[in-house]
């Protein structure tokens, strides 16, 4: 075999292959790992050797896996990534340890949940046992190719891009790549048993003005305690409101903020994902805001909006977004793994009382800003987003981070009660 004219075929073949993956619209990670050097010096080249406008390359380590979500590719893009979530090689191969292999697994079931594809190459040297520990812990979503790689620098590159050419060509042809179930180690599956827990309904409409303004003081007395002993331990606290319009998110929002040291919390208004956002893994938005250095971040709408909004308004097809239910409970269950704790509040109001409100929105000139053609449309869809709501509460509200329904239309209770069920929530996060 002519080594130098089959090499430069491959990558021929490579750029034909890559301009098929961008008009695809799908998003890629090609993943190497193994010996350093190797993967460093050959990831490197091929990098160089890629569509530049499509293509990244990324060097770096985080401690919690879901953080790699961010370094998604954006769809048509490729990223290369060098170790990523798996850490350098050692003297006795893969160093990943065992407990984390599921976390892997679940990253990578949440990476291909949200549109993105995986190809996995390890390189190796003969004296390496790498791939007899990453077959027998191989992903179920998608599998290693192992390469030796000799002293033939041109060889290896050619085995390299065949194989990567190879993968191109079936993703094209098929969304995923299983792995037969017999080859799975079960004790390393993802979970399939959810924790669904029911979905909490606060009332609180016979509590008395007296015991109002008790829980009002004492959250305004302790509520910054709380959230450093939170910081103390090295965990997070993540709010989600979330709530048919005019239900009050934002009042509530402003009395859980109001006494709080603003070093300690971010709040993050989430609006409508703009066109590079929605050619991006659904959750990639997120990713930034949860890790950033605050321990209270404070979410207005969330990642539940691809579930409800956009069923509701049938922006994507309904086995795609069945899809990301399984992709929300994976990713809410590790970040709960890695300290990053999910409240999820939602505002419920009364069709009577969301039409007295923005009747009042209206009239007052200081309130018209809130009020637009939007908000009335989704009011005749009410039906339809109670219904999916309630589904979404039953198939979301999981143990680590159940749904918490407040009764919004008497506002002064609904705020009172959105705070005594954050200190319970932080006292029972203390209670060892």
């Amino acid at each position: 075999m002519d080594i130098k004219k089959e090499w430069k075929d491959e990558l021929k073949s490579l750029t034909l292959n890559n301009y098929k993956w961008i008009k695809e619209r799908k998003g890629l990670i090609i993943l190497f790992y193994g010996d350093k050097k190797l993967v460093k010096e050959y990831g490197n080249i091929l990098y160089l050797n890629m569509e530049p406008n499509n293509c990244k390359l990324i060097y770096r380590e985080y401690q919690s896996k879901m953080f790699w979500i961010k370094h998604s590719p954006n769809f048509g893009e490729i990223n290369i990534i060098l170790n990523g979530w798996l850490g350098d090689i050692n003297k006795k191969g893969c160093n990943i340890k065992k407990s984390e292999f599921k976390e892997v697994n679940r990253l990578e079931l949440v990476l291909n949940g949200g549109g993105i594809q995986l190809i996995k190459i390890c390189l190796t040297k003969k004296e390496n046992i790498s791939e007899k520990k990453l077959n027998e812990k191989n992903s179920r979503w998608f599998q290693w190719d192992f390469i030796e790689c000799g002293d033939n620098k041109r060889g290896n590159l050619y085995k390299i891009i065949r194989v990567i050419n190879n993968r191109l060509r079936n993703i094209t042809g098929q969304s995923t790549h299983f792995l037969d179930d017999n080859s799975i180690d079960d004790s390393q599956k993802v979970e399939k048993i959810i924790e669904y827990v029911p979905f909490k309904t606060s009332r609180g409409f016979n509590d008395s003005e007296d015991t109002i303004d008790k829980v009002k003081q004492t959250y305004s007395r302790d509520i910054d305690n709380m959230i450093k002993s939170l910081y103390k331990r090295k965990e997070k606290l993540v709010v989600i409101f979330e709530g048919m319009d005019g239900s009050g998110k934002g009042g509530a929002i402003k009395k859980v903020l109001k006494k709080m040291d603003p070093r300690y919390y971010d709040l993050y208004r989430i609006r409508e994902p703009q066109f590079k956002e929605k050619s991006a893994h659904f959750l990639k938005r997120f990713m930034g805001k949860i890790y950033s250095d605050k321990t209270l971040i404070v979410l207005d709408r969330s990642w539940y909006g691809r579930v409800l909004v956009e069923r509701v308004e049938k922006l994507d097809s309904e086995e795609n977004i069945q899809s990301a239910f399984n992709v929300i409970y994976n990713f809410e269950k590790e970040l709960e793994k890695s300290g990053i704790h999910v409240m999820k509040f939602w505002l419920n109001v009364s069709p009577e009382e969301q039409l007295n409100r923005f009747k009042k929105r209206v009239i007052k000139e200081n309130k018209r800003w809130k009020i637009g053609e939007r908000d009335w449309k989704n009011r005749l869809k009410r039906n339809s987003y109670n219904e999916y709501s309630k589904d979404m509460f039953i198939r979301t509200s999981f143990k680590f981070s159940p749904w918490i329904i407040i009764e919004g239309d008497n506002k002064k209770k609904a705020r009172t009660n959105v705070m005594r069920e954050i200190m319970e929530f932080i006292e029972q996060l203390n209670t060892p």
